[in-house]
């Protein structure tokens, strides 16, 4: 029997003829483009491409790139732990649990690379590859040395990113921690003042029936 290989231009060609329901999807385009994608691998979720541009080397929708079917962390390459039909970290297996997973530019999770209908939210794969051919985004360099320990849902960087960008984000952190604390303290303070006033005036009452 002969083996069938598929061009990435083939296979977009095949998603255009493939049936409605098969593409279904709670996520659009607009809603993943420019976005990271990251898959699980001995226990962290690693940068693995990006919906962008066909000519961005990060973009699923470059052929010599991330979409790549001969590249190892490529969804293309069947062989790979992210592009196999019946690999548990697919974008490929519609039962698995733990497909790839969005990240936007704030690292914060958008929803799932993935066949399985079931995992919302979502966007198809065969859909997001189509969109990153229609994207004019470019992919953001500094996620390709991030890491996550679990799916993000806030601020949650691994050791692996850049020191400078590690530090902003804990300043940041804690300049917001600063203001809901002087926050506090202005309410705390206005609240020792109205006391007061209220001691002043109750002491110039009595000082007035004193008089009289």
């Amino acid at each position: 029997m002969k083996k069938v290989l598929f061009t990435l231009g083939t296979l977009l060609l095949l998603i255009n003829l493939l049936p409605n329901q098969v593409k279904a999807s709670t996520l659009n385009c607009s809603a993943i483009d420019g976005m990271s994608i990251f898959g699980y691998y001995l226990d962290n979720y690693k940068f693995i491409g990006a919906i962008t541009n066909k000519y961005d080397s990060n973009s699923i929708a470059n052929e010599y790139g991330a979409g790549s079917k001969y590249k190892i962390n490529s969804i293309f390459n069947e062989y790979g732990n992210f592009g196999s039909k019946y690999g548990s970290y697919s974008a490929f297996n519609e039962y698995t649990n733990t497909p790839p997973i969005i990240i936007n530019n704030d690292y914060k999770f958008v929803g799932y690379l993935t066949t399985n209908k079931y995992k919302t939210p979502n966007i198809n794969t065969y859909e997001a590859v189509a969109c990153a051919t229609k994207s004019y985004s470019s992919s953001n360099g500094s996620m390709e040395d991030i890491t996550f320990k679990d799916i993000p849902t806030n601020i949650q960087i691994s050791q692996t990113q850049s020191e400078s960008d590690y530090y902003k984000n804990l300043n940041n952190f804690y300049d917001s921690k600063a203001e809901d604390l002087n926050k506090k303290i202005e309410t705390l303070t206005e609240q020792e003042q109205d006391l007061q006033n209220a001691k002043i005036a109750e002491l110039e009452t009595k000082i007035q029936e004193t008089k009289i």
